[in-house]
């Protein structure tokens, strides 16, 4: 018989992830082509699939990383960079935001809104159920979320009601199954509907391929190791690069009024009855694929 090291809830490991959740939710180059779990979609855009949140794969390690990433597009250029501020280190475009922002300018401030920092979280997950591709199932993968998602994480390890008790739902034998949901709504994704299962226990022979997972893999704290994150020099560079300001001249100034925004206008382009070019649409799917990376509402 396999020997199960997570037969009852550790309280002194719940304590310690109600407060790393809380302390994920406050406000206080991870490598792109690794593959991250996300299901297939119907034709309006819906999925339905179980996962199950796996443990950290030691006593001190979480089983949740917690990544600041800052992503927007500014005169055909894209910006994709993680934020140093995840390892409590300057970010100038962190900076750059500030300035914008302290001007009281309406249009500087919602610059600075679209290039805020965003949050982003890693877990190792496993699949339970995927109907449209059943060959996941059983499987491991990592998974990557935001907000929506990790509060209704964070409102199982800590619920609100008293009358409720806590689950750690990254736990084999005594957490929960996960019903992802993925749903199209007025043009927007949502994940709002996703919800935990009763208390269970995962199978003996699913206990055994997460061991073996932890003998191969990385824990997902690798994510937010600082070789993951450029100097604050060569961040400046990019940002200078994507915002056309001058290498010596550091930081972009922001707009002085809402009527210089004009200047800065692109011209409209005339209506043409010639399809676009081959380039144009590659640029164009590379766009909303990119936007999408940064919608406010992703499960990453």
């Amino acid at each position: 018989m396999l020997k199960v090291t997570h037969r009852k809830v550790n309280m002194s490991l719940l304590q310690k992830l109600q407060s790393a959740a809380k302390t994920a939710k406050s406000n206080g180059s991870v490598r792109e082509d690794e593959y991250f779990y996300y299901p297939t979609r119907d034709a309006a855009g819906n999925a339905q699939v179980t996962i199950r949140f796996l443990p950290g794969f030691n006593e001190d390690d979480l089983p949740f990383a917690k990544m600041y990433k800052h992503g927007f597009k500014n005169n055909g250029k894209w910006l994709i960079e993680n934020c140093p501020t995840t390892i409590g280190q300057e970010c100038p475009i962190c900076s750059a935001n500030s300035e914008l922002w302290e001007t009281n300018v309406e249009s500087n401030k919602t610059l600075a809104r679209e290039r805020k920092r965003k949050i982003e979280y890693y877990s190792w997950i496993m699949v339970i159920n995927d109907p449209k591709n059943p060959e996941h199932n059983g499987k491991i993968y990592k998974f990557k979320y935001g907000s929506t998602i990790f509060d209704i994480i964070a409102s199982k390890l800590e619920p609100e009601f008293d009358d409720e008790q806590p689950i750690n739902v990254f736990d084999l034998e005594e957490g929960a199954n996960f019903r992802f949901k993925i749903r199209k709504v007025d043009g927007q994704t949502k994940y709002d509907k996703s919800t935990f299962d009763n208390e269970s226990s995962l199978t003996e022979e699913q206990i055994e391929t997460f061991f073996a997972h932890v003998k191969e893999q990385q824990s997902v704290s690798s994510h937010i190791a600082e070789e993951n994150f450029k100097s604050v020099e060569d961040l400046q560079k990019r940002l200078n690069i994507v915002l056309g300001t001058s290498q010596s001249g550091g930081k972009s100034k922001p707009n002085k009024s809402d009527e210089d925004e004009e200047l800065f206008e692109p011209l409209e382009e005339k209506p043409s009855n010639k399809s676009k070019s081959k380039s144009s649409q590659k640029s164009d799917e590379l766009d909303d694929v990119l936007s999408d990376l940064f919608d406010d509402d992703i499960p990453f």
